[in-house]
């Protein structure tokens, strides 16, 4: 989807997906098809990437500079000269780790604070002693799944494990 949003046609699309033919050509037919699909089921897709241009050029004719800021914050993301497509990458990057921020901080407002080690990427490193876990998980599942700050349900999975890479999903 990430090739489709930064405006790859059905080659480089097949390219990036890996969609060869039994001959070892890419499949443009195929991934021509994926893409008319995924138009079709979710439109919101182009309707978005087109506000975050229409949004970007508004700003350069007003103000020198195409840009676009953040809903949640107001963080203003500039774009690289001529190139308005990664803006939607800041979009979907920026507010993913806006709402990374935000649930860190109302973990620790609901006491989990003590157990946080170290946030990577999209996730949140907690060391919780056994006897804790089970409210631990509560208190996370309550903190993090949330029906109210996106237009659709924000939903967090839980895993549990002495190791990081031995992990189980609760």
């Amino acid at each position: 989807i990430y090739a489709k949003l930064f405006s790859a046609g059905p080659t480089q699309f097949a390219r990036t997906a890996g969609m060869r033919l039994p001959n070892g050509e890419y499949d443009v037919a195929g991934a021509t098809e994926f893409l008319h699909r995924l138009d079709q089921l979710y439109p919101g897709i182009n309707r978005y990437a087109r506000e975050i241009e229409r949004t970007a050029l508004q700003n350069l004719a007003s103000s020198g500079e195409a840009f676009i800021r953040s809903p949640r914050t107001n963080r203003k993301y500039v774009a690289d000269r001529n190139k308005l497509y990664p803006l939607l990458n800041h979009s979907i990057q920026g507010e993913a780790g806006e709402i990374l921020k935000l649930k860190i901080v109302q973990m620790d407002a609901a006491g989990l604070g003590p157990y946080m080690t170290l946030p990577v990427h999209d996730e949140i490193n907690l060391d919780v002693p056994n006897e804790d876990v089970k409210d631990v998980l509560h208190t996370l599942r309550n903190t993090l799944n949330d029906g109210t700050l996106l237009s659709v349900p924000l939903t967090w999975s839980v895993a549990t494990g002495h190791r990081w890479g031995s992990l189980t999903e609760v």
